[in-house]
């Protein structure tokens, strides 16, 4: 791994993680001086992130963590509960063994995150986010595949994971084995209706307000890197 790919996870994971807040500035500088690197894989770096939409770049001011709003990520939240659980109705009826063979293996993959004593939110998030992407690449529709990939590859929801309960992430889990149980039955209406109660159930637990709430403050949680007693930006549920 060379510098540059080493400044990039380092400073991807802290942005997930809640280490580096919203609206924190990235100067270049001082972040080589952090990471013990030079300027230039910093700059490399901050030029990945920016295209992942986790940093803002401009030309005249240093770098700054991309800030996301509650709204924002609601909006988000409410297209993927029109888009994948229309995917998984499509899924239940074109996933083939291969595909229900990569989500048995995300679900493996997802029990051993949340059976940890403290669960990495970067790794329950990366998790989730490959699960759906698995499940909506079932569909065999690329652009629908697409529209879902775009939503779940924004970062906004990843770092709502720390407003997770144990019980929340218990849950999560459950739903993603349920989902496959319901693509391999055929089910398509089961599997439509799960996947809105599983993305609904998320935004619940993330102290998002519900479509028509939009008034009300969604609750700001303080981000952690790890969940223990209590429970981050995709997250995808």
């Amino acid at each position: 791994m060379n510098r540059a790919d080493t400044a990039y996870r380092q400073l991807r994971r802290e942005i997930l993680e809640g280490v580096l807040a919203p609206g924190t500035p990235l100067p270049e500088v001082e972040s080589a001086e952090r990471l013990g690197v030079s300027r230039t894989p910093v700059r490399e770096a901050l030029g990945r992130l920016a295209g992942e939409s986790l940093v803002e770049v401009s030309p005249r001011r240093a770098a700054r963590v991309a800030r996301w709003r509650p709204e924002m990520q609601q909006e988000i939240l409410d297209l993927r509960v029109v888009l994948e659980s229309h995917a998984a109705e499509l899924a239940a009826g074109t996933a083939g063994p291969d595909d229900l063979e990569t989500l048995d293996r995300l679900c493996a993959e997802g029990d051993a995150v949340v059976a940890a004593p403290s669960v990495d939110l970067v790794a329950f998030s990366e998790n989730a986010r490959f699960f759906h992407l698995a499940l909506t690449a079932a569909t065999h529709r690329p652009r629908l595949e697409a529209m879902v990939h775009g939503l779940l590859d924004v970062p906004a929801v990843a770092a709502r994971y720390s407003a997770f309960r144990p019980e929340d992430f218990v849950r999560s889990a459950a739903h993603h084995h349920e989902l496959v149980d319901a693509l391999r039955a055929g089910n398509a209406a089961w599997a439509g209706h799960l996947m809105r109660a599983h993305i609904l159930a998320a935004r619940e637990a993330m102290r998002l307000p519900s479509a028509g709430n939009g008034h009300r403050e969604a609750a700001e949680v303080e981000p952690s890197d790890e969940v223990s007693s209590s429970g981050p930006g995709e997250p995808a549920g």
